[in-house]
């Protein structure tokens, strides 16, 4: 199945939560909790 789809899906760099955000806990509190960066960004004005 990869080899059949390898062109149109392109490897993607992954990456972990630890390495950019701390924690998942310390990530999950500033992004997603309420009035986290999700909020702010999702929220109509």
């Amino acid at each position: 199945m990869l080899k059949k789809y390898e062109a149109t899906f392109k490897p993607l760099k992954q990456f972990t939560v630890a390495k950019y955000f701390g924690s998942l806990t310390e990530a999950q509190k500033v992004h997603f909790n309420d009035g986290g960066q999700f909020d702010k960004i999702y929220s109509s004005k």
